[in-house]
């Protein structure tokens, strides 16, 4: 997979510098693997939500969520901004209340157990009053407008006693964020996602899925405070870390597949987080795509003068799950120096170069906090 991306990259490469960045934005709304039963695809606007909501309220969310799978699955499909879904892969209309769709979820995918009922309808009551705000990322679809502030996640629900079966009420402007592929998607493990036993060990599961093929990701402190929703009991950087950045890492590096590092940088007064990104995969896939890498790196390396003890200390130094960040850089990397011929030693520029780039993570990774990153400017 690794090595088809960038063979269709590179052959042009070599004819004249290709856009590089606007190829990789249209495969990255494509699907890239059959979905498992457990896999569930999420739009990334849901990792960045802004509301202090519980671990159970996390819960029903992903609950919801992993309703909407064939409408997300036929947007993505289409591969094209529209929100012409087909009625049948909606939830239904609700007759009774205007601008409102009805899930019928049976209890027991709340993971409450039959006997806690009452729990769940005070749940559900905190639900519609909990106030949301999504990240805007795209203004509008099919010349309509995406909101993204909400005063409840849903906007009711009928649970009558002793039923097996709740009906939730979505207001169509909220089905229609949840349903946002346009802003970017993500995959993880449902059942994993819901055995998490700390809300935010949730949000940083969710972000480091949306992340994990970027290799990592920056997010300012103050950033990452608001959307963890954060009180003044986490003002300092040592209570993060202990209380919630550490237990999530250590709760995801024995449990799952995917878990991450972190380094605190401080810059002009702004304390920025740096997650790395770390994956558990099959050691026949990352020969595989190690291999395909190493080959890449070779050929654009030596075709600017690189010799060939620079470029094997270049990529002795790689992780397997920054490979496409890394290939990234080469290329842009790549192509300045063919831009500027003014630059002597080649060897000694790209080798400092990729020093950097290693060293600092600041340097490796995009910033979630970057506007151009989450927003697109088409206007309604």
């Amino acid at each position: 997979m690794l090595f088809q991306i960038f063979q269709i990259l590179l052959c042009p490469y070599f004819r004249h510098v290709v856009n590089s960045k606007e190829k990789y934005k249209v495969r990255k709304r494509t699907i890239k693997r059959t979905l498992t039963k457990d896999e569930i695809i999420q739009v990334n606007g849901v990792a960045y939500i802004e509301g202090n909501l519980k671990l159970t309220h996390l819960r029903i969310l992903m609950t919801i969520i992993s309703y909407l799978q064939t409408a997300l699955q036929y947007k993505i499909s289409r591969r094209r901004r529209s929100y012409n879904i087909p009625e049948n892969l909606l939830p239904h209309r609700n007759p009774e209340r205007m601008q409102t769709r009805i899930l019928t979820i049976p209890v027991s995918e709340f993971n409450l157990g039959q006997k806690n009922g009452g729990r769940l309808r005070s749940y559900f009551d905190e639900l519609q009053d909990a106030k949301l705000i999504f990240p805007e990322t795209v203004k509008c679809v099919d010349g309509l407008k995406i909101v993204n502030s909400f005063s409840g996640l849903i906007a009711g629900y009928s649970f009558p006693p002793y039923s097996k079966e709740v009906d939730i009420y979505l207001m169509e402007d909220m089905v229609r964020r949840l349903l946002l592929t346009e802003e970017g998607f993500s995959t993880y493990s449902h059942s994993s996602a819901m055995s998490i036993t700390n809300k935010y060990t949730v949000r940083i599961y969710w972000l480091i899925c949306s992340w994990r093929t970027k290799g990592g990701f920056v997010i300012s402190l103050e950033n990452f405070r608001r959307i963890l929703a954060l009180g003044p009991a986490y003002d300092r950087y040592d209570n993060i870390v202990s209380k919630i950045i550490y237990p999530a890492q250590q709760e995801l590096k024995k449990r799952f597949p995917i878990w991450f590092q972190y380094r605190l940088y401080k810059l002009h007064g702004d304390q920025r987080l740096v997650f790395k990104i770390k994956m558990i995969v099959s050691q026949e896939q990352k020969n595989k795509e190690m291999d395909s890498a190493r080959d890449i790196c070779f050929n654009l390396l030596i075709s600017i003068g690189v010799k060939l003890d620079t470029i094997q200390q270049v990529f002795s130094q790689i992780d397997y799950e920054d490979l496409k960040p890394f290939l990234s850089k080469l290329m842009n990397l790549t192509s300045y120096v063919r831009k500027n011929n003014h630059i002597s030693d080649v060897n000694s520029y790209v080798a400092a170069s990729m020093n950097v780039w290693f060293s600092d993570w600041l340097a490796r990774y995009a910033i979630i906090d970057d506007e151009n990153e989450m927003t697109d400017k088409e206007n309604c």
